[in-house]
C-alpha cells in the first residue's frame, strides 16, 4: 500500500513537466516544430537505451537502481524549475534535461515493474496491478488538469517544481522496500542479449502486426504538439485550457479500465486492435485523442509548421486511418490472431 501511495503521488506529478515544456517552448517561439523536437529529446535517447535499460535490471538490485533513477529524475525536474523561476533561455539546456530525463525513465520502468509481482502472493498480482493502472489513469486525466491551472495562477517553474516534490513520495516508499535482488534463473548472458530478444520478436507476424499498428496511431494520430498552437488560436492560450485538453484521453483509459472484465472475453483480438486503432484514428481526426508518445509529438509539430493546427490534426488522423488498413490488409495474420496464444 504504501509504493502504490507513493507511485501514485509521483504520478500525479509526472505529467506537470512535458504540459510545462511544452507551454514554455511555444511561448517563447511560436513553433510547433520546436515543440515536436521537445519529443524527440524525450524519446530517442530512451529509445537508443531500453533494450539495454531492462538487461541492466536483470541483473542489479531493482531496489538500488529505482532509488539512484527516481533521484535522478528529482533533480532534472528541479533543474527546469530553477531554469523557469530564473527566466533562463536556454533552450539547448531544457533539450538536455529531457534527453537525461527519458535515459533515467527507461532504466527506472522495468525495475519498477517487477516490485509488484515480487512483493505479492501469486493471487493477489493482478489486483496489485490493477490498482497501480488505475492510479496511472487518474493521473492522467488531473495531472495536466492541474499542472493548467497551476501555470495560470503561479508560473510554469511551479508544475516543475511540484513535479520534483511528488518524486520524494516516490523515493520513500522505494526506500522502506526489501532488497529486490536479481532472480536465481536469471540469464546471465551478455548486455547485448535483451537487444537481440528483442529484434527476434518480428518473427511472429501477427505481433508485429500489433507493433505496427500501435506505431502507425502514436506516430501518425498523436497531434498532442499541436495543442498549445490550436489554444492559442482558438481558445485564448489559456493554460488551464490546454491542460484539459491534454488530460481527455485519461478519461478513455478510465473508461476502459472500468470495462476491463469484458474486455479481457473478446477472442478476436486482432480484430479489435485493429478496430481500436481506426477508432483512434478517427477521433484523432476530430481533436478527441490528445496523448501518446513522443515521437507523434515530433511528426505533429513538423507538419504543424506547414499547416494550420486543425488541418494539421486532421491530416494526422487520415493518415493513421490509411496505416491501419494498410497494416491490417498486409499482416492478414493480426485479423486472424485470438487470444489463445497468437500473441
Amino acid at each position: 500500500m504504501r509504493l502504490w501511495i507513493g507511485s501514485g503521488i509521483s504520478s500525479l506529478g509526472g505529467t506537470m513537466t512535458p504540459f510545462a515544456v511544452m507551454l514554455q517552448v511555444y511561448r517563447a517561439t511560436h513553433s510547433t516544430l520546436d515543440v515536436g523536437l521537445t519529443g524527440l529529446a524525450s524519446v530517442l535517447p530512451g529509445a537508443l537505451f531500453v533494450l539495454l535499460g531492462g538487461s541492466v535490471g536483470d541483473r542489479a538490485n531493482r531496489r538500488k537502481l529505482a532509488l539512484l533513477a527516481t533521484t535522478g529524475q528529482m533533480l532534472v525536474s528541479a533543474v527546469l524549475a530553477v531554469q523557469a523561476l530564473m527566466a533562463w533561455s536556454a533552450f539547448w539546456l531544457i533539450y538536455a534535461l529531457l534527453c537525461a530525463q527519458s535515459v533515467l525513465g527507461v532504466i527506472n520502468a522495468p525495475a519498477r515493474r517487477t516490485f509488484v509481482p515480487r512483493l505479492l502472493p501469486k493471487e493477489q498480482v493482478r489486483a496489485g496491478q490493477t490498482l497501480n493502472t488505475l492510479a496511472i489513469r487518474f493521473g492522467e486525466v488531473a495531472r495536466p488538469s492541474l499542472a493548467g491551472v497551476i501555470a495560470s495562477f503561479a508560473g510554469l517553474g511551479w508544475c516543475y517544481a511540484c513535479d520534483a516534490a511528488t518524486f520524494l513520495a516516490a523515493l520513500y516508499a522505494i526506500y522502506r522496500l526489501p532488497p529486490m535482488l536479481p532472480e536465481a534463473n536469471a540469464k546471465q548472458g551478455g548486455m547485448l542479449d535483451g537487444v537481440m530478444e528483442g529484434v527476434l520478436l518480428g518473427r511472429w507476424r501477427a505481433l508485429l502486426g500489433a507493433m505496427l499498428a500501435d506505431l502507425s496511431v502514436t506516430v501518425l494520430g498523436v497531434p498532442t504538439a499541436l495543442l498549445p498552437a490550436l489554444v492559442s488560436e482558438r481558445f485564448g492560450g489559456r493554460p488551464e485550457t490546454l491542460g484539459l485538453m491534454m488530460g481527455a484521453t485519461g478519461i478513455g483509459g478510465l473508461v476502459i479500465l472500468a470495462l476491463s472484465g469484458p474486455v479481457r472475453h473478446i477472442r478476436s483480438e486482432g480484430k479489435a486492435i485493429l478496430v481500436a486503432c481506426a477508432a483512434w484514428a478517427m477521433a484523432a481526426g476530430c481533436l478527441v485523442g490528445t496523448g501518446g508518445p513522443q515521437l507523434g509529438n515530433l511528426r505533429a509539430g513538423l507538419v504543424g509548421s506547414l499547416l494550420p493546427p486543425g488541418a494539421a490534426i486532421a491530416v494526422g488522423g487520415l493518415s493513421t486511418l490509411a496505416a491501419i488498413f494498410c497494416v491490417g490488409w498486409f499482416v492478414p495474420e493480426l485479423r486472424r490472431a485470438r487470444g489463445d496464444g497468437d500473441f
